[in-house]
């Protein structure tokens, strides 16, 4: 299982000096991350450069999803956006039945906005119609500022290498326990929360779309 952890972009000038460089962050994530290249080695980043080839040639190696998770540990919510299709869907808990524009405004949304996020992630099976994977994210919730060890599992499907639909799948009460406290942990197994949990994620989801397309983005 591959761990990553996300890195700032003081960290960058750091990693300059030493191109392998294993870093932690806390606090909020660049929107656009520099790097999108990861080593195989569990926290050590390398330096991405478009005109090596070495760079390029692991880059059309890698499988959809590595490129997808890749880019998810290292905060480019730009390089996951790409990976989707035009007609793709989601699903999460939290998330119901998003289109192509409504899921990569969410990445944009969560990760611009992260704090102390790590991510472990395992590809478990993939071919050239799908694939599962497991994943494990730690982060610091920041509605309530509590810590959050979320583990989910994704199914998609891809159609011309580019996923067409992606389901993630977790324990909503237990997220509920790690994120609210108290009040996860007496209701967070009822519907009712979770209804409402989702009605105001997809609040914030659309007035985020709406701010960001006021800024021209």
């Amino acid at each position: 299982m591959k761990q990553i952890t996300l890195v700032t972009a003081a960290a960058l000038r750091g990693a300059a000096r030493d191109e392998t460089h294993r870093v932690a962050v806390g606090g909020a994530l660049p929107t656009r991350c520099g790097l999108t290249q990861v080593s195989g080695c569990a926290g050590t980043l390398r330096r991405h450069d478009p005109a090596s080839k070495h760079n390029n040639k692991r880059a059309e190696t890698m499988s959809v999803a590595e490129r997808f998770y890749d880019a998810f540990a290292l905060g480019d919510w730009h390089t996951m956006g790409l990976l989707y299709a035009q007609h793709a869907t989601f699903s999460d808990p939290a998330f119901a039945a998003l289109n192509a524009d409504e899921v990569r405004a969410m990445w944009h949304m969560l990760l611009s906005r992260a704090q102390d996020f790590s991510l472990n992630y395992n590809v478990v099976a993939e071919s050239e119609s799908g694939a599962r994977v497991v994943w494990v994210a730690s982060y610091t919730f920041g509605a309530t500022g509590r810590p959050v060890t979320n583990r989910i599992v994704t199914e998609m499907r891809f159609a011309a290498g580019r996923i067409v639909q992606q389901v993630d799948r977790f324990s909503f009460w237990r997220w509920s326990r790690q994120a609210l406290g108290l009040p996860g942990l007496l209701l967070g197994w009822t519907p009712m929360l979770q209804a409402k949990v989702s009605k105001q994620a997809m609040s914030g989801l659309h007035k985020f779309m709406q701010q960001e397309r006021q800024r021209g983005r």
